[in-house]
């Protein structure tokens, strides 16, 4: 997912990839430490989350709720990710 990522920046911001080695570089370096912060944040809060939700609301509605969030962040990396437009044809 990472070099989707990476390939969406160079995309966007018009860059051709190998022409400035630095840029290139500077680019992977903040896209590595983007992941490895957001990959850390949430193993520090899953526990903390998932151990107040079952304190409130018990084991079986605990699956139930962190099932229904991982659906939701599947539909919105879905919707903003590849969206809509692979229902499209082609041209």
């Amino acid at each position: 997912m990472l070099p989707d990522a990476l390939e969406a920046v160079f995309i966007k911001e018009e860059i051709t990839e190998g022409q400035n080695e630095a840029l290139d570089q500077l680019i992977s370096d903040y896209g590595s430490g983007l992941y490895g912060t957001f990959f850390s944040t949430g193993q520090i809060l899953a526990p903390l989350v998932g151990s107040a939700v079952y304190e409130a609301i018990d084991y079986r509605p605990t699956t139930d709720v962190m099932t229904a969030v991982c659906l939701l962040w599947c539909l919105v990396f879905f919707s903003f990710n590849v969206g809509f437009g692979i229902f499209k044809d082609e041209k």
